[in-house]
Formats: C-alpha cells, sequence, structure tokens
C-alpha cells in the first residue's frame, strides 16, 4: 500500500462510506487515475504561469516519456500541443510571461481585502505573518494559477506569541467532505534530514464533537 492508498483508506475510516460519482461513467471510461490527472494539470498551470521556458520543456519532455502514458486517452491532447511535440527539436523555445503578468496585475489590482474583529491582537497577527505581502505576492495569485490552496493556522509559542498563517498550494492539501459538509483538512509537508533523507509529512486536521483533532503520519520517500 502507497502513502496515497493510506491516507485514502484513513479518510475512508474517518468519514464513513461517502458518495461518489457513477463509477460507470463514460468520462471514468478514458481516466486512469484522477488524482494523477488533477496533479498533472496543477503542475502545467503553475509552469505556465512561472513562465520559465526551460522548466517548461523539461516538464514536456519528462511527460511525454513518463507522464501522458499513465493516462494515454486522456492526456492524446496535450502530446500534439507545441510544447509536447517539439521536446526532440533542436529549437529555442520562449514563454512570453503575459500568464504571469496578467494573474500579478489582478491579484495587486483587488489589494489588501478590508477585515475587521473585536479582536485587538489582528493587526499583530497580520504583522507577524507579512499577510498583505502574503496574500497579494504568493496565495492570490498561486490560487488563480493552480484553482485553490489553502491556509493552515499554528500555534508555535517557540517562535511567536502570535498564531502563524502557512499557506499551501493546491497540490498540498485537501478538504475531508461528507454530506456537503466540510469536516476537516489535510495538509502535505516535505522534509530532509541531515543524511539527505527525504520524507513527507500528513497532517489531517478535522472537528470532531470532543473539538479539534489533529494527527500526523510520516513516511520516508
Amino acid at each position: 500500500m502507497n502513502v496515497v492508498e493510506f491516507i485514502k483508506n484513513k479518510v475512508m475510516r474517518l468519514l464513513g462510506l461517502t458518495k461518489t460519482g457513477d463509477p460507470n461513467s463514460k468520462r471514468l471510461t478514458y481516466i486512469n487515475d484522477e488524482e494523477a490527472i488533477r496533479l498533472s494539470n496543477i503542475k502545467a498551470n503553475e509552469l505556465w504561469y512561472v513562465g520559465n521556458g526551460d522548466e517548461l520543456l523539461a516538464w514536456y519532455t519528462s511527460e511525454q516519456t513518463y507522464g501522458f502514458a499513465e493516462n494515454p486517452i486522456y492526456n492524446r491532447n496535450k502530446r500534439l500541443m507545441f510544447w509536447g511535440m517539439s521536446v526532440n527539436e533542436m529549437v529555442k523555445r520562449i514563454h512570453s510571461g503575459i500568464p504571469r503578468a496578467i494573474i500579478d496585475v489582478i491579484s495587486s489590482i483587488v489589494g489588501k481585502p478590508a477585515i475587521e474583529s473585536m479582536d485587538m491582537r489582528l493587526d499583530d497577527i497580520f504583522e507577524t505573518n507579512d499577510f498583505e505581502f502574503m496574500l497579494i505576492q504568493q496565495s492570490r495569485p498561486m490560487t488563480l494559477a493552480k484553482g485553490d490552496g489553502a491556509w493552515k493556522i499554528n500555534i508555535n509559542p517557540a517562535l511567536s506569541n502570535n498564531p502563524l498563517i502557512e499557506w499551501y498550494d493546491a497540490e498540498n492539501w485537501g478538504p475531508l467532505v461528507k454530506s456537503n459538509i466540510m469536516l476537516g483538512m489535510w495538509f502535505k509537508s516535505f522534509y530532509k534530514d541531515d543524511d539527505n533523507k527525504n520524507y513527507v509529512l500528513y497532517e489531517t486536521r478535522t472537528l470532531r464533537p470532543e473539538g479539534l483533532a489533529i494527527e500526523y503520519q510520516l513516511f520516508q520517500l
């Protein structure tokens, strides 16, 4: 059992059986792995936003060799895109940077929202986390580019007396939903130790009758 299957089984045990789409749907006939397609689309959107031609070429080269073969029918159109067709051509490929310029301008124009609270510490919390920069330069642009994202609030007195806000991109978090009610979220973080061993930490936060429950599972990659 791999890490993804472990987390899926854990979520199913937590939520009980949940409604799904029709497993015999014609749409699913052409999709072998919905999660792989979701992550592939997120990565592609991120690279188009970043606008680095070398990174785009490297990704399309890898996908032509490995990724697109996982869902050959679904990804057939991507194989025929210019960046996919030209991976073996000795030509210079560049990116205009227009998608990033559009997203960044939109994010800057919208600016910082007006947030009011009876808690007088709110301004201190925002200042501790440099919230305006995080919102305008990080979370909002990446939400527009990747489709979604989530905030995680941490309490760590060793670092700050204020709550710490951490942003998670679309591929590193997910909601836990039952009967259209959001019961919690999972977060995925990556670490490396002194021996250069890589780890992934899954954190699950759920609301239960007794309060908030936080669970951790650490896996070596």
